[in-house]
């Protein structure tokens, strides 16, 4: 297949929706000819006597074995893990928040003093929202006193892809245009948030406008915990980085062709592409209605659950909202 020139990359951008700089065209011409002649070099290669992998079946059950001197220390009880706090998943957080083993308040002051201490070089956050975040573990914690049986998320610190809108407190989608942008509600997802009893640490870094494109982030280039120099993934690039590096216990994010699932591989945590609309989009910089879809980050699949829980479901706003546009 020929190479595509520059104009031509134009062009594709242009159909698809995407804002390309000029500074960028030459690279990211460099770039899709080179994925697409990788491509077409698999079209070329037979695969027919190609075995597939076999299926390896896990045990019915592990083998006892007697223990040995030296060997490391039993494993701690279900449902306790031996990780450090800041990276116990939600599942186990919330258990020992409702068994009053901690407040929420400490474990949200924990999840922000690693953001003080260690998001100056991975900057995956645009915004710390600390004076918000102490109010809501307050809250949670007075509900756990009354014993209101608060759900799984209460008094668990998040912190959210900054595509979507929260009421009062900066929102950039990762673009300098919105530099002083503060909206006067809360998207959809952020409402179900906030009604789960969620504590919100603050507004993630993210690819500006969610382009998979983003050469220089604006507010702060963000890096892969594990190795600095490697790709951090992206469109919901804060939100890989924080779920990670235990900045906060979980994020919400958005996916169009893989702004969950990418910064989730890159980063080593879980991430959940809905099917589309079951959960609202009401309140977020979409750039493709069609695709667009809300999402979890997490550390484990039952917190990606969890998350899921509290953000699917019908949204009468959104729905009445379109009626009335249409």
């Amino acid at each position: 297949m020929p190479n595509v020139s520059p104009d031509e990359l134009r062009g594709i951008a242009r159909v698809a929706g995407l804002r390309l700089l000029d500074e960028d065209v030459e690279p990211v011409t460099l770039q899709y000819n080179a994925l697409v002649q990788a491509l077409a070099s698999l079209d070329g290669r037979d695969l027919t006597d190609v075995a597939p992998l076999p299926v390896l079946r896990h045990p019915a059950s592990a083998p006892e074995s007697p223990p040995r001197a030296g060997s490391p220390p039993p494993p701690p009880p279900a449902g306790e893990s031996a990780q450090p706090l800041a990276y116990k998943t939600i599942a186990e957080l919330g258990r020992m928040l409702r068994a009053r083993e901690i407040s929420s308040a400490e474990l949200t002051e924990e999840y922000l003093a690693r953001v003080d201490r260690l998001d100056g070089g991975l900057r995956s956050y645009v915004t710390v929202t600390a004076d918000l975040a102490r109010e809501q573990a307050r809250d949670a914690d007075a509900a756990l006193a009354r014993g209101d049986a608060p759900g799984p998320l209460a008094g668990i610190p998040l912190a959210h892809k900054d595509e979507f809108f929260t009421k009062d407190i900066l929102t950039t989608c990762g673009s300098r245009l919105l530099a002083e942008f503060v909206p006067d509600y809360d998207a959809a997802a952020i409402e179900r948030m906030h009604a789960a009893g969620a504590v919100m640490l603050g507004k993630l870094n993210m690819t500006e406008w969610a382009s998979p494109i983003t050469w220089e982030f604006p507010y702060g280039q963000p890096r892969n915990p594990w190795s600095l120099d490697h790709d951090a993934g992206g469109s919901s690039t804060g939100s890989g980085v924080a779920v990670a590096a235990a900045l906060c216990a979980g994020s919400v994010g958005e996916d169009t062709g893989g702004s969950i699932r990418r910064p989730a591989s890159c980063n080593g945590v879980v991430g959940l592409r809905p099917s589309l609309g079951r959960v609202s989009a009401y309140g977020m910089f979409a750039g493709n209605w069609n695709q667009d879809t809300v999402g979890p980050l997490a550390r484990s699949v039952e917190d990606c659950a969890l998350l899921m829980q509290a953000l699917a479901g019908y949204d009468p706003v959104a729905a009445g909202r379109a009626l009335v546009s249409g």
